[in-house]
């Protein structure tokens, strides 16, 4: 079975720790970024299998950079049930 590459974006270093914790135990955590622009671009270059995204980043929100990848037809689930 594959292991589940994941990519963290949240502008709170304690959360992405947390996270990176608790979640790197099961994922393969591949890279963590701080805002929504980070996370658009290290989505296109390592094409992660999910994206974790904060809401409230600087640059883009978790939602625009959602959108913009949504757009460009990246194959990458965010982490937002309604969008899986």
């Amino acid at each position: 079975m594959a292991v589940v590459r994941v990519l963290l974006a949240d502008d709170h270093a304690g959360v992405l720790r947390y996270v990176c914790g608790r979640l790197g135990k099961v994922f393969e955590i591949i890279e963590t970024v701080e805002d929504g622009q980070q996370a658009i671009d290290a989505t296109l270059r390592l094409d992660p299998d999910v994206l974790v995204l904060d809401i409230s980043m600087p640059v883009l929100n978790g939602f625009q950079a959602a959108a913009h990848l949504r757009d460009v037809k990246c194959r990458t689930q965010d982490s937002n049930p309604d969008s899986l």
